[in-house]
């Protein structure tokens, strides 16, 4: 699920985050480029194993963090 910036602001200031570090986390979320989440053919090429994305792998994971 994807947070609006106000959604994210309210949810931190809630946490008791800073201003300063709410500010910090909605400026680096924004210039993020795009192509980070991109899942390229490397991953298969150097390790012989299909790539997955990190919210694939952390649901199949889910088990070891609870």
């Amino acid at each position: 699920m994807e947070l609006t910036d106000e959604q994210a602001r309210q949810l931190w200031r809630a946490e008791g985050w800073p201003e300063e570090g709410i500010d910090f986390m909605l400026t680096m979320w924004a210039t993020v480029p795009p192509m980070v989440g991109i899942v390229t053919p490397v991953v298969k090429e150097v390790t012989g194993r299909s790539p997955r994305t990190f919210a694939e792998r952390a649901t199949q994971h889910a088990r070891q963090f609870a």
